[in-house]
């Protein structure tokens, strides 16, 4: 199985004697490298196998009840409650920041970002014609004239906020639920352009073509990775270099 952090935890359990932990959690992710042997007299088993992708099942548990007093005859025992079920290509194999390998996916963000810094350019400046076209006067966002008239220490705070807490949050929320839910109903590719364009358009007319082609590059490498690492990464680091270049070089900020 894909090693995966708990979530959603709880406290179920309020009085109970025969175990010490009150928490209840949530545990999802996927079984791998599975043997089916003869489902000849299994026929639910065998729509099951049928209806999987990958080579792979999902499973979600809720788990409970767990003894930690070593004086007990159950200790380290408790209850698993779920369901495992037919696995689609293209979905998450986990949920949430849980990542057996964090530094391999934030390098492939990384190495996503630097690759990707042409079609990012290239956004900003074909969308800077389309607004010229329309009429439409180019504007600098408000946040990111506050970020170059921040002074002194509050630049550090700035930068630690627009370089890596405003990306941790949106990528949690567009990557992290808003496209697993639009690939889960309409396909990996329309799922990662809707997703990216929702994400574009609610930071303005302005920077929507630069900021879609940064989100389909955090997109892309987060559905081919399945770690929102990968993601951020893509996001910090276009969030920290534009940052830099407001206090720094702001004639070149797009």
């Amino acid at each position: 199985f894909d090693v995966a952090a708990f979530i959603d935890l709880w406290k179920r359990q309020q009085i109970q004697e025969n175990f010490d932990q009150t928490l209840a959690a949530v545990y999802q992710s996927t079984l791998s490298d599975i043997t089916w042997g003869d489902l000849s007299k299994h026929p639910h088993l065998a729509r099951l196998r049928d209806a999987t992708q990958g080579g792979r099942l999902s499973i979600r548990f809720n788990v409970f009840g767990f003894d930690r007093d070593p004086s007990a005859d159950d200790y380290t025992t408790g209850v698993v409650v779920g369901s495992i079920g037919p696995y689609r290509e293209g979905e998450p194999r986990h949920f949430g920041l849980s990542d057996p390998r964090p530094v391999r996916s934030l390098v492939a963000g990384l190495a996503m970002y630097a690759c990707c810094i042409p079609a990012f350019i290239g956004g900003l400046l074909v969308w800077k014609v389309v607004l010229d076209v329309a009429g439409y006067t180019f504007a600098q966002q408000d946040v990111a004239q506050m970020i170059e008239e921040t002074q002194g220490a509050h630049r550090y705070g700035a930068l630690v906020l627009a370089g890596l807490l405003i990306p941790f949050l949106e990528e949690f929320l567009f990557r992290g639920f808003v496209q697993n839910w639009m690939v889960r109903l309409r396909g990996a590719l329309p799922g990662i352009w809707i997703t990216s364009i929702a994400f574009a358009a609610l930071h303005g007319v302005s920077p929507f073509g630069y900021l879609l082609m940064v989100a389909l590059a955090a997109g892309f490498v987060f559905h081919w990775t399945g770690s929102l690492w990968a993601a951020f990464a893509v996001h910090a680091a276009n969030n920290t270099v534009n940052v830099l270049l407001l206090y720094f070089a702001p004639e070149m900020t797009p």
